[in-house]
């Protein structure tokens, strides 16, 4: 996956976009690589550059139509006082209660990105740091942090706020990983993430990481699954 940001396309301001994108498509067409990154540049190149971005036209029918988009675009936040329904007999909100919320809030995130429907397939580093009272806010706010072929990664952080001091806390950070699908199950790319500040090209490396952390558990996972011959 390309994530696409200014920083890749140093030529965009200087008129070479066209012939950058054509050059890339021409080398991926070639090589048989997937970009979902390249084909609102390409056709925007098509656009600008006339028969100079005409080189790749086989690649369109590949790649499908997808445009990129800003992680502030599906950035998303949810708050609501914690009730006695909610909690413990200790009168803290429970944490399956917060892991529900979680979900929710970073499905809202990624549907706002994708679009499309979306099922949970992993849930990364959830931590409980500090519990949240009866009577507290809790506040969540999910914003999506990398993009791959048909899945992504959103962070959720979640605060409690003090109704009458207004002392806000981080309570717990989890990173969940969503897969798109058709209305048949089926996985459907997505839109590539749009990496304009320096934190969020690190969110991504870090995403990038998770991930690879995830397959290689799967790939120890599915030999444990096997029933024996």
């Amino acid at each position: 996956m390309v994530h696409v940001s200014a920083e890749y396309y140093p030529h965009a301001r200087s008129g070479g976009l066209a012939e950058a994108v054509a050059n890339l498509a021409t080398w991926q067409s070639a090589m048989g690589v997937r970009s979902l990154a390249l084909l609102p540049l390409y056709r925007s190149a098509r656009r600008t550059a006339g028969p100079l971005a005409q080189v790749g036209d086989p690649l369109r029918v590949r790649i499908g139509d997808v445009t990129p988009k800003r992680a502030a675009d599906s950035y998303t936040e949810m708050v609501q006082v914690v009730l006695p329904n909610d909690a413990n007999p200790l009168g803290f909100i429970l944490g399956g209660t917060v892991m529900h919320l979680i979900d929710i809030a970073g499905a809202i995130a990624c549907h706002r990105h994708t679009r499309s429907l979306l099922v949970t397939a992993a849930v990364d580093g959830l931590q409980f740091l500090h519990p949240i009272k009866v009577g507290d806010l809790i506040i969540l706010q999910a914003r999506v942090t990398a993009t791959f072929h048909t899945s992504l990664e959103v962070e959720v952080e979640v605060f409690s706020e003090g109704i009458l001091s207004g002392d806000r806390k981080l309570t717990s950070r989890a990173y969940l990983t969503f897969v798109a699908i058709d209305q048949h199950g089926g996985k459907v790319p997505i839109p590539p993430l749009l990496l304009e500040t320096d934190e969020e090209r690190a969110r991504a490396r870090d995403a990038e990481t998770r991930r690879q952390a995830r397959l290689d558990a799967k790939r120890r996972f599915k030999p444990a699954l096997s029933p024996e011959p």
